[in-house]
């Protein structure tokens, strides 16, 4: 059982611009430098893209000397930490939520973003992002480490706008079927039912 969410009456508007969100700490295993290099690389394919990062930690003054390092100090901002209702509300404003994190047991901000129809991207070989997957649709998974690989699935779906339509679809669904807060209370009233038996 995992932790949910709540979905919104209605899925986000996508954004007139692409954007990149991510919601989580600054620390290593986050993999934000995965997706500042990843921008890089798409930087002349994808002029107005843009990624926002939100939290704070460690690797703040890394993440923003590599954003200037690669030329994209003007395209990748760090909100610092917000309340969660504003982190909530940021990753849901996003063409894309981007959490290539390592060692993710769950990771409730995929979660929170596709509940209003935001497609994810996770790592494929962590559990949490591989259960989501696996519960429905809506999250794409990609190799550890791998900012080519990141940046290829970005381009990919930004690319092909019938398939991030259906990704939005999906992304919604699945929450709604499986990750809300109804659904965890009814997991947890089973597990007590069974315990009583």
């Amino acid at each position: 059982m995992h932790l949910g969410t709540d979905v919104p009456l209605e899925p986000a508007t996508p954004p007139q611009t692409p954007a990149l969100v991510t919601v989580g700490n600054l620390i290593a295993r986050k993999r934000h430098a995965d997706v500042i290099e990843a921008m890089a690389m798409l930087r002349d394919r994808w002029p107005q893209l843009r990624y926002t990062i939100v939290g704070d930690g460690p690797e703040r003054a890394a993440l923003h000397a590599l954003a200037s390092a690669r030329g994209l100090a003007d395209r990748v901002t760090l909100r610092g930490r917000l309340s969660h209702a504003d982190a909530v509300a940021e990753a849901r404003r996003a063409s894309l939520f981007v959490l290539p994190s390592v060692a993710e047991a769950f990771g409730v901000a995929y979660v929170e973003a596709m509940a209003a129809g935001v497609p994810a991207i996770g790592v494929a070989s962590e559990d949490g992002p591989a259960e989501i997957a696996g519960a429905g649709g809506g999250i794409e998974l990609v190799p550890p480490r791998d900012p080519r690989a990141l940046a290829g699935t970005i381009d990919a779906l930004l690319s092909d706008a019938g398939r991030l339509t259906s990704l939005r679809d999906a992304a919604r669904d699945t929450v709604v079927r499986e990750f809300t807060w109804e659904r965890c209370a009814e997991g947890v009233e089973a597990v007590f039912e069974e315990l009583m038996r």
